[in-house]
């Protein structure tokens, strides 16, 4: 039961996610050739980012050209940062990340709090 409820929500946290990514790449990056950064705080294994990031990997935008456009380079349209305070979690995401070659387009920081 608990493991049922616990996939609803990361289902539900991925759609609302995509949502709001399409949004942002319509709004923003075709317009401005810019990149969408999301963030996960507290991701842990990386749950939801790594599957917005699998969902997004395949498309690219154009940046740093001029009026002609001759410089421009193809970057990933999303890039995602996972952000938690253990390692151990963070193990696991990085290898999900290695296992999946999301490494393009997946950051894992672990996060140091110092009193």
């Amino acid at each position: 039961m608990r493991a049922e409820r616990k996939e609803q929500q990361v289902g539900n946290l991925l759609a609302a996610c995509c949502t709001l990514v399409d949004h942002l790449l319509e709004s923003t990056s075709h317009k401005h050739n810019r990149q969408v950064r999301v963030v996960e705080f507290c991701g842990g294994a990386g749950y939801v980012a790594l599957p917005l990031a699998a969902l997004y990997s395949g498309r690219k935008v154009r940046i740093g050209g001029g009026v002609d456009d001759a410089d421009a380079k193809s970057v990933p349209a999303l890039l995602v940062t996972i952000l938690d305070m253990k390692e151990q979690s963070l193990d696991i995401a990085r290898a999900r990340v290695a296992a999946a070659g999301l490494e393009e387009v997946v950051q894992v920081v672990v996060v140091v709090v110092s009193s």
